[in-house]
């Protein structure tokens, strides 16, 4: 992206109240070359950015998100047993509006609707709500109407688009009808169809997305939801096929509290220089569904000098995926435990450790009362080929008040019970992570400066 653009974004995005003129993302598409990149960029915020809200206060309403987000996981995720005593964790391809931290701009439709969409790296298919949509959410931004867009085309239901859904039906007219079922109950349903894609660098015509047509659940303060997992109907693999796009998404994610911005890149990326140690790994095919999701190969995990083999442990619950959409980041009990042991040991006499009872309401499972001033060691996920992804203290360790007194805790938790375990956003924040899904591979670099992606 231009350096000119920058400005307009960010004054679009840190608003309190989310407008997006037509003319104003014309002349920003105006400002691009159409032809000569094989890819674009899209300026990335968190969610609550620009709200005035307090360290403890951001993390809460996070947490309270991710216990949705945990929940659609269990019960969309389909999970079988095979003989090698390891799980497979097939991807949803819906999401739920809640299944998400970060937020981007998009634009559908002739003329263009500009929308506010949670990215989300854990699903595949774009949706946004329709203009006659009943019963529905009151969205920010004015909503997209079929019947007004010259360039919409609704998906048949004999197109392989349609009948590779896992659940549709056909309407009147032939048209594909989409249901998702979260928590047991319909929740969303729409029509499947195909229209203009609208970012800074240009447009893109035939990209598919869902149009919701009934929503039942709580107001969530976007659009809807940007696929952006490996699956096909992603807007990675459908550009990839459309423009013949790299099949290739890339993202640096900032902190919750910053005003600054990240960005997503779809397509081409090449890695600056000065980034910062950068590491390569391979996708797990085997433990869990890479097909949609980042599923990466954790061999072993070490906190300061110690190291724990962890393969076996991540083998058995499920695999491990990356997910900007999950806050904390979830563990086998046993690395968990490891991890508590060792820190603990190290932290004692200058931390004391705070019941589990006392604090998991938050969110939290392994905290400490401050006593004195402590460094804590650095912590390592160690991938396939000793591939190191080092976490320092600054961005494992959330620090409150707790009965008057200093806390100190991990943002590590226990994913007992989950389909997966999990390497949440807060440990991801300030790494760029380059997924090639043509390659089959994860990029981590950093920590860097996601501002200046």
């Amino acid at each position: 992206m231009s350096l000119q653009l920058c400005p307009l974004l960010i004054l679009l995005f840190v608003s309190s109240v989310f407008v997006m003129p037509i003319s104003a993302f014309n002349d920003l598409l105006g400002q691009h070359d159409k032809t000569t990149r094989k890819g674009f960029r899209l300026d990335l915020r968190h969610r609550d950015s620009g709200k005035n809200l307090g360290k403890h206060e951001l993390l809460k309403r996070a947490l309270q998100r991710e216990k949705v987000r945990l929940q659609w996981f269990k019960a969309t995720t389909m999970t079988t047993t095979t003989t090698t005593s390891s799980s497979s964790a097939q991807a949803p391809l819906y999401s739920n509006w809640t299944n998400g931290e970060y937020e981007t701009i998009i634009g559908l439709g002739t003329p263009l609707v500009p929308l506010k969409m949670i990215m989300d790296t854990g699903s595949d298919l774009t949706w946004t709500q329709s203009k006659a949509c009943n019963p529905c959410f009151e969205q920010p931004s004015v909503p997209f109407d079929p019947t007004s867009s010259s360039t919409y085309k609704l998906v048949t239901c004999n197109d392989t688009a349609c009948t590779s859904l896992p659940s549709y039906s056909c309407n009147s007219n032939n048209s594909c009808k989409y249901d998702y079922s979260y928590g047991g109950g319909l929740d969303q349903q729409g029509l499947l169809g195909r229209d203009t894609l609208s970012v800074p660098n240009g447009t893109y015509s035939g990209f598919l997305f869902g149009v919701e047509t009934y929503y039942q659940g709580a107001v969530p303060e976007v659009d809807g939801i940007l696929g952006c997992g490996g699956g096909p109907q992603s807007i990675v693999s459908q550009l990839s096929v459309l423009r013949n796009f790299s099949n290739v998404f890339s993202y640096c994610l900032v902190p919750a509290g910053s005003l600054s911005m990240g960005g997503i890149n779809v397509g081409l990326y090449k890695l600056p220089n000065n980034v910062g140690n950068v590491i390569k790994t391979p996708m797990d095919q085997v433990n869990c569904d890479a097909s949609t999701f980042t599923c990466v190969t954790i061999t072993a995990v070490s906190v300061g000098n110690k190291e724990l083999n962890a393969a076996s442990s991540f083998r058995r619950t499920g695999g491990c995926i990356i997910d900007s959409g999950t806050t904390l980041t979830y563990l086998p009990s046993s690395v968990y435990d490891f991890i508590e042991v060792e820190l603990t040991s190290k932290a004692i006499p200058s931390l004391e450790p705070i019941p589990l009872t006392d604090t998991s309401s938050e969110g939290f499972s392994m905290c400490w009362k401050q006593k004195n001033k402590f460094s804590f060691p650095d912590i390592a996920l160690i991938f396939s080929g000793n591939q190191k992804m080092v976490i320092h203290n600054s961005s494992y360790l959330f620090y409150d008040t707790y009965e008057g007194k200093n806390v100190t805790c991990t943002v590590f938790a226990n994913g007992f019970g989950n389909p997966f375990n999990i390497i949440g956003n807060l440990v991801s924040q300030k790494y760029i992570f380059i997924n090639d899904f043509d390659k089959k591979t994860v990029t981590i670099a950093g920590p860097t400066d996601c501002s200046k992606f």
